[in-house]
């Protein structure tokens, strides 16, 4: 279960539920310098896929495909 929610809360049709994602296809790559709450000050370079595609389910169980790029 993955929820995303880039409005902090604030615009609930922005959030968006994918129930048991699958990543299907990804291209490119991106390193990056990444942090962890849980260790504060800990930072590091992550390399990334540029551009994925993800097939899940939505909150009301049915199948949805999403694309992204960046971050």
């Amino acid at each position: 279960l993955t929820v995303i929610d880039c409005s902090a809360g604030e615009d609930p049709s922005q959030r968006l539920v994918l129930i048991n994602p699958k990543i299907t296809a990804k291209e490119g790559s991106q390193t990056g310098e990444e942090g962890c709450l849980s260790i504060p000050g800990f930072r590091e370079d992550v390399t990334r896929a540029q551009k994925a595609t993800v097939q899940a389910c939505n909150i009301d169980g049915a199948p949805i495909e999403i694309s992204g790029e960046d971050l």
